[in-house]
């Protein structure tokens, strides 16, 4: 988790390229270099997996292939007595350096058809605290990025994932914090093939800017089972059409915006007015929930307010 930048064994560009071809500048972490190697020559096979262990510093994104699965040794974080905040989650993970402003994990900008991908026990630490902001333009009106637009409005490119064209896709004990934009973003809306059939299992977010979980337009088929997910800015999980909730946990939202130095070091909260900001679903919170930062909100896919209208 440490900096190790490329100028500090490489006197050239030229001369880290010859060993990681993915390098563009001697300010890149060797860790993010190393990982992107690695994926290149499972990209070069039919698959395969990346196994990680202790804590990677990134600086760039991780562009990911069409088919890896990433395994890690677990991690773990702890709650504050006052539910008010997590310490920085340890054990397999990847960090993002102060200042790097992008997304942790991508698809290639065009896929070219849907990945399908397996993610199991570990962290991403954003260190939204740490980095600055850049609102995505609505498509349907670059030059429009202020209220107006139910997606776009709070889309920010500084995402933990950011998914657009999966099947058969699997998140494991996969956790997200301190995110700028949001933990996970599932955008069917601009996918030009299709993305569902994905299953989140007893994964959590916490502290994100947006949302903890976008599931975006056009995205069908998201599944939670299991998990903990708090402190989204705007909700803490955006629903699409057909999503399935199983027992999952949610604490109050509207806490802990990391732009904001005096809220976030008080934890204070502002009226929570949304657990969850239905997209296809009935316009309605669950009626038994309990909106306060230590009372979890325990959903289960009976309840009436989780059926898709």
């Amino acid at each position: 988790g440490l900096t190790h930048p490329l100028r500090a064994k490489f006197g050239s560009l030229l001369a880290a390229q010859m060993v990681y071809p993915a390098a563009i500048s001697l300010d890149d972490e060797t860790d993010w270099c190393a990982i992107m190697k690695a994926l290149s020559a499972i990209n070069q096979t039919t698959g395969g997996t990346l196994y990680v262990a202790g804590m990677y510093l990134i600086n760039r994104t991780i562009t990911l292939p069409q088919k890896v699965s990433i395994i890690g040794d677990g991690w773990s974080a702890e709650r504050n007595a006052d539910n008010s905040n997590y310490t920085p989650p340890t054990g397999s993970g990847f960090i993002l350096r102060a200042g790097s402003d992008c997304d942790m994990f991508r698809q290639s900008a065009t896929p070219t058809n849907r990945a399908s991908y397996y993610f199991a026990g570990f962290f991403l630490n954003g260190r939204g605290n740490e980095q600055t902001s850049s609102v995505i333009p609505d498509p349907d009106n670059p030059g429009k990025v202020l209220p107006g637009n139910d997606r776009n409005i709070y889309q920010y490119d500084r995402n933990g994932f950011y998914l657009r064209s999966l099947t058969n896709t699997f998140f494991v004990n996969v956790r997200c914090q301190n995110m700028r934009g949001a933990g996970w973003v599932f955008d069917g809306a601009t996918s030009p093939l299709n993305l569902g059939n994905v299953f989140l299992v007893d994964c959590s977010a916490y502290n994100c800017r947006t949302y903890c979980v976008d599931v975006a337009g056009g995205s069908t088929d998201v599944r939670f089972y299991g998990g903990d997910y708090g402190f989204g800015k705007v909700s803490d999980i955006r629903l699409g059409y057909s999503s399935t909730m199983f027992n999952v946990t949610c604490w109050t939202s509207q806490c802990q915006d990391i732009t904001d130095a005096a809220t976030h070091a008080t934890g204070g909260c502002k009226p929570a007015y949304s657990m969850f900001s239905p997209s296809g679903w009935a316009g309605k919170n669950c009626p038994s929930c309990v909106f306060s930062r230590s009372t979890p909100c325990c959903i289960v896919l009976s309840h009436p307010c989780c059926w898709p209208v």
